[in-house]
């Protein structure tokens, strides 16, 4: 409706909506903005600043795959070996090949103060072990 309430308006016909090609091309328009924004070098710096400042910092443990140190975001810890620590990117990275299942600290204020594991020894050695025990020395009188 026209301002006095009368007659339909002229350019949407009475409907509520603007009949015109402007909406469209404005929206076209918005897009590509958004998108060349979002897709811009500095946009892409400032989104990966942002992550980096939100990793947390393990200081004092190093990584024993590539060196660096402080480790920043997760830190894994070796649940066999005393004091071997990865960052995430060497976890990724030597996952399959590790030899003991690695304990994911996500913030330096979730890691135990000791980690105690029992594993069951490999075949051979459980052999070796049983023969031992089953063995018996006598020992000189």
């Amino acid at each position: 409706m026209n301002k006095k309430g009368t007659k339909p308006c002229r350019k949407c016909k009475g409907t509520g909506s603007i009949q015109t090609s402007f909406k469209g091309d404005f929206e076209m328009l918005l897009a590509e903005e958004v998108r060349k924004f979002v897709n811009s070098a500095e946009h892409i710096k400032y989104v990966k600043d942002l992550v980096e400042k939100k990793k947390a910092i393990h200081h004092g443990f190093i990584c024993d795959g590539c060196e660096v140190g402080p480790i920043k975001g997760i830190r894994y810890r070796c649940s066999k070996r005393d004091d071997y620590d990865l960052c995430e990117k060497c976890e990724a990275k030597m996952a399959k090949t590790l030899p003991y299942p690695m304990l994911k600290i996500r913030e330096p204020k979730h890691a135990p103060k000791n980690l105690v594991c029992q594993y069951t020894a490999p075949a051979e050695i459980r052999l070796e072990q049983k023969v031992l025990t089953e063995t018996k020395i006598e020992e000189p009188v």
